[in-house]
């Protein structure tokens, strides 16, 4: 046989061995996702209360007023509230404490940041 026949078999076996491979990369893929995503679903239905990983909440904004009693409530909540590069800490005095860098007639959105744990640290308001 011809020295070109042979040539032309190898690279139609090697070609039909990359469109496998590439299929079953394809199909690997998508089965992670679905795993992935059935993975977080059960994570949602396991506790309400939990924020798992991939949510979004960068769409929660609140007015100015909100963000001032929400400083007001500081020792019940528990947590640090960092606004414009400020921190408020929990044991905060609100008598002494200067708020007037809060615009109440602003917008805000809230960025929470997260220990290891899961519990919240600290609540981040950035105006809009």
């Amino acid at each position: 046989m011809d020295n070109s026949f042979y040539k032309m078999l190898i690279f139609s076996a090697a070609f039909i061995l990359f469109l496998g491979a590439l299929t079953a990369c394809i199909m690997l893929v998508r089965d992670m996702e679905q795993a992935v995503q059935a993975t977080h679903n059960q994570a949602k239905q396991f506790d309400k209360n939990t924020m798992v990983g991939n949510e979004d909440n960068s769409n929660e904004t609140y007015s100015g007023t909100q963000v001032l009693q929400t400083v007001a409530l500081i020792r019940s909540i528990g947590v640090e509230i960092e606004l414009g590069g400020v921190t408020f800490h929990p044991d905060l005095d609100l008598h002494t404490t200067d708020l007037s860098m809060i615009q109440v007639r602003s917008t805000y959105r809230s960025e929470y940041v997260r220990g290891t744990d899961g519990g919240l640290q600290r609540i981040r308001f950035v105006r809009l």
